[in-house]
């Protein structure tokens, strides 16, 4: 595993050239993104459940990836729309599993 650090403006940036095991992310969490006070962008995510977040402006995009066979259930969805489906969200969304398109 190679890691490389800079400071960069007010922040500073971790290269981290690896595919990390559990137990690297882990670590990883602890020594690097908890002291810098990052936080999950979604509360409680299944494991197997993605996030990311686009924004430009005030428009803020989150996508949520179910990377599992599973129907999840995901809770604290700050977005008022569910885009693919077109209609309101209320706090959470329930993802079909992968093979299914949503």
């Amino acid at each position: 595993m190679t890691i490389t650090a800079r400071n960069h403006g007010m922040g500073r940036v971790v290269y981290i050239g690896t595919y990390p095991t559990p137990e690297q992310t882990a670590q990883l969490a602890e020594t690097v993104c908890r002291p810098a006070g990052a936080i999950p962008l979604l509360p409680n995510l299944p494991e197997e459940v993605e996030v990311s977040v686009r924004q430009t402006g005030d428009r803020v995009l989150y996508f949520i990836l179910n990377t599992t066979n599973l129907l999840v259930q995901v809770q604290g969805v700050v977005s008022e729309a569910d885009l693919l489906r077109g209609r309101g969200v209320a706090g959470g969304l329930t993802r079909r599993p992968k093979a299914a398109r949503w």
